[in-house]
């Protein structure tokens, strides 16, 4: 469920932008559902992080593992993590759901809405990283997108 959390903006940038030529209008449903989706996965794990007071670490493997060094690709799920969660995931969807109208009639709507998944997905990278390598991915491409 957490490892969904992440991807799930990725997968609907992913699938935005390789379809979003051929399946038109579907694009903002591809999109908006894929955070909708993101939040109430969030929501689920609000529940188990904060009333269960439960903290979750994702560990995925390790960036780089010598001696004395190891950088890993890893995640953590706690109280403050969960709740600016919940805040990142319900202001995108709600951006999300209000471009459906603002964007109808541009042409390039499948790209905006595609990179408004993207910057949705390094926005909740930037806050569950565990370590400042991970972070810093985050936050790089967040102001250019």
């Amino acid at each position: 469920m957490y490892l969904l959390i992440l991807l799930l903006p990725l997968l609907g940038f992913i699938f935005t932008i390789g379809l979003g030529r051929y399946i038109g209008l579907g694009s903002f449903i591809i999109s908006t559902s894929s955070i909708g989706l993101t939040l109430l996965l969030t929501i689920f794990a609000f529940y188990e992080v904060v009333y269960n007071y439960s903290v979750v670490y994702v560990d995925l493997g390790y960036w780089l593992n010598l001696t004395h060094i190891q950088i890993g690709w890893s995640f953590i799920f706690d109280s403050i993590t969960v709740s600016m969660l919940f805040i990142i995931t319900l202001i995108s969807f709600l951006v999300h759901f209000y471009s459906i109208y603002y964007m109808y009639s541009d042409k390039h709507y499948p790209r905006f809405m595609a990179y408004l998944s993207l910057f949705t997905f390094f926005m909740i990278l930037l806050v569950t990283s565990n370590n400042l390598l991970l972070m810093f991915f985050g936050f790089l491409p967040s102001p250019y997108i």
